[in-house]
Order: structure tokens, then C-alpha cells, then sequence
């Protein structure tokens, strides 16, 4: 299917937030994630696993009980892509010359 891709990262709640997140705090470890993202373990595991499944973030265990994530620099060029969609997306609020 068409745009199949882009679905798995922007439908699944919290995955770009996640992204975000560790664009501008990170290297960060599960458990600083979790304090910070409203959201089920469970969600956070699976958006952390599709993250690193597409390269956007990489995984890395220096043990069970230590690990951390952190962007990748595709990660950084996908986040600029999508803020850049947000801001073509936003409503202009700029007073338009047809009288509405």
C-alpha cells in the first residue's frame, strides 16, 4: 500500500513525540523516556522498537539494566521533513483579499 511506511511512524501514538524528544534532550535512557512521555510502557517500547527498525534512532545496551537512545542523523533529516510539513500544514491567519 501506498505510504505504508509513513503510517507505521505517524499513526502509532507517541512515536514522533518520542523522536522529538530525543532530538532535543537526548542520548536518554527507558526509564528518562518514560518519565517524560505520557504514555504506557508498552507504547513506548514498541515506538522505541519501530524507531530503530527504520534507523531513526540507534539502540544502545551497555547492559540489561543500561540502555540508551539516541537520533541518528537520518532521524534528524526525518524530524526536519515533518516539521517542515507541519508548518506548510498550518492555517494561515493571514486576513485574505476575498472578504471572508
Amino acid at each position: 500500500m501506498v505510504f505504508e511506511s509513513v503510517r507505521e511512524l505517524v499513526a502509532p501514538k507517541r512515536t514522533l513525540e518520542v523522536l522529538q524528544l530525543l532530538a532535543e534532550d537526548g542520548p536518554l535512557r527507558f526509564g528518562e523516556l518514560e518519565d517524560s512521555v505520557d504514555t504506557s510502557s508498552d507504547t513506548l517500547t514498541q515506538s522505541l522498537t519501530t524507531l530503530v527498525e527504520y534507523d531513526l534512532i540507534d539502540r544502545e545496551e551497555r547492559n540489561r539494566r543500561n540502555v540508551s537512545y539516541r537520533v541518528t542523523e537520518f532521524g534528524g533529516d526525518v524530524l526536519s521533513q515533518v516539521r517542515s510539513l507541519e508548518t506548510d500544514l498550518e492555517p494561515d491567519e493571514t486576513p485574505s483579499d476575498d472578504g471572508l
